[in-house]
């Protein structure tokens, strides 16, 4: 089975290939100004390597973030599922930072940087193994309000973890709480195995939001 990932955020944008959950090639570009111009081209790059109608899945990153670049890696994973006539799943990117986690902590808060010094942010609670959302929306929080929601979170809770991106500069007052943190690595390759581990999503709905309502 050919499966085909794509993801997209504000920092990166990148393409993967896989035979049978095994990584075939990825390809990693730095976003600039924003603009993802180049994801066609990495993602035919990955496809070359394939013949497009042997292509069975194509996972995508569907946010939060910006919905003009999300719009179109949707866009473009709908059409090529139309021409190869393969399945289309989605994952969001709170779920593509939660399935990199191999320890079963009683809660973890997953967030990531959004545009400027704002940060996605949601709280998962284990329950029976698995890890359901505390709250049905997402937090959009600067970062002074994601340090002090940090800081109060580690004063009552040991067993916790906080899940976000590696270029995230943890703050020297919580380096002695280190072991409470988790650095991922979002990209093409963990949307992947987000969706192999059952994380993905036939409702492609884009996760979107808009600052002028804050």
């Amino acid at each position: 089975m050919i499966s085909l990932s794509i993801f997209c955020s504000t920092q990166r944008i990148s393409a993967a290939i896989f035979d049978n959950q095994s990584l075939i090639s990825s390809v990693n570009e730095k976003t600039v100004n924003n603009k993802i111009d180049k994801l066609p081209l990495l993602v035919k790059s990955m496809i070359n390597l394939v013949s497009p109608k042997t292509l069975d899945e194509i996972f995508f990153s569907k946010g939060p973030g910006s919905y003009t670049a999300i719009r179109s890696i949707k866009a473009l994973a709908q059409g090529m599922s139309v021409l190869s006539n393969s399945k289309v799943l989605a994952v969001d990117s709170f779920q593509i930072l939660l399935s990199q986690i191999k320890v079963k902590p009683k809660r973890i808060i997953v967030f990531f940087k959004d545009f400027g010094e704002k940060y996605f942010l949601k709280d998962f609670l284990l329950v029976k193994e698995k890890y359901n959302s505390m709250e049905p929306n997402f937090k959009h929080l600067d970062l002074k309000k994601l340090e002090k929601l940090i800081q109060n979170e580690l004063k009552e809770n040991k067993d916790i973890l906080f899940v976000t991106e590696k270029s995230f500069i943890l703050e020297k007052k919580f380096s002695i709480f280190k072991k409470n943190f988790k650095f991922c690595e979002p990209n093409a390759i963990e949307v992947a195995n987000a969706c192999f581990l059952g994380f993905g999503s036939e409702n492609l709905d884009i996760i979107y939001h808009h600052t002028y309502y804050e």
